[in-house]
């Protein structure tokens, strides 16, 4: 899928560059309030400032309260993975992991101001051949779980959305997903964001898709 001169794959890696790179009290995954909603968000994490990214989460459920800046597109993942290349092992035997994570994936929901949104499994995108350069940054979340480290091949597996909210000032943004029997799932989460829009448009240049 392409949008805004870029591809889903590329603004997938880009997204955990930022949510991982965070000070582990701020990572915006971990965020049950809304509070580290804008952390990171002034960097260029390789989409230009066009795109204000949300995060999803570990399991369970949040809800979050978020200002957003007018005119930002939103991109945020409905259900993803990701697999950073060992030392001694290959993009090909970590991308196998990713998508073993995502195959499972059995419920994916999402409203925008009540509206569901149809056909949500067409939106998957993994990293492209050779990975998606990944950065560990010193102090961040990331460097909690991994050591820190240059930017290296890492492979995502994901659904995504880039959306563009519509006129007004309060959005209401709903997600989840289930992996496994939907019934009794492995794995669900679910995410509510209530969206303040301020401030003044900015410039995009072209629109999604």
């Amino acid at each position: 899928v392409e949008a805004y001169g870029t591809s889903y794959s590329d603004l997938a890696g880009a997204w955990w560059n930022w949510a991982l790179n965070q000070p582990p009290g701020m990572n915006p995954i971990l965020d049950e309030t809304g509070e580290y909603c804008e952390v990171g968000q002034d960097e260029d994490w390789g989409q230009g400032k066009k795109i204000f990214f949300l995060a999803g989460n570990f399991g369970g459920v949040s809800v979050r309260e978020c200002t957003v800046p007018k005119g930002k597109a939103l991109f945020f993942p409905l259900a993803n993975q990701l697999f950073v290349t060992p030392e001694e092992g290959t993009v090909e035997e970590v991308r196998a992991f990713a998508n073993a994570g995502v195959n499972p994936t059995s419920v994916l929901e999402c409203l925008i101001d009540g509206v569901p949104i149809a056909d949500l499994f067409a939106y998957r995108a993994q990293s492209p051949p050779g990975g998606s350069p990944f950065e560990v940054r010193p102090g961040s979340f990331a460097a909690t779980l991994i050591p820190a480290r240059g930017p290296e091949p890492a492979v995502s597996d994901g659904y995504w959305l880039l959306v563009k909210l519509g006129h007004g000032e309060e959005h209401v943004i709903e997600f989840s997903a289930k992996s496994g029997d939907p019934e009794t799932p492995d794995f669900e989460l679910s995410v509510t964001y209530y969206l303040t829009v301020v401030g003044d448009d900015d410039d995009q240049g072209d629109d999604e898709q």
